[in-house]
């Protein structure tokens, strides 16, 4: 089973160690239970918020809507 990942009956729960402020964005593998992404954008003004909301979207093939 993996940790970072979980099924919900209104969908599925993803425990993110989010890194802002990185060069690129990408996964960096595991930080404890929860699954690193590093994100090219400040924490600052929720930048971080929705780089990582796009950057989700992107991967999993879903409209920006369906990640909160």
């Amino acid at each position: 089973m993996v940790d970072w990942l979980r099924t919900t009956a209104n969908g599925i729960i993803l425990t993110i160690h989010a890194q802002p402020g990185a060069k690129r964005s990408e996964v960096a593998g595991l930080h404890g239970d929860a699954l690193k992404i590093r994100l090219a954008a400040p924490a600052v003004d929720g930048l971080a918020n929705a780089a990582l909301i796009h950057f989700l979207a992107e991967k999993l093939a879903l409209p920006r809507a369906a990640i909160t």
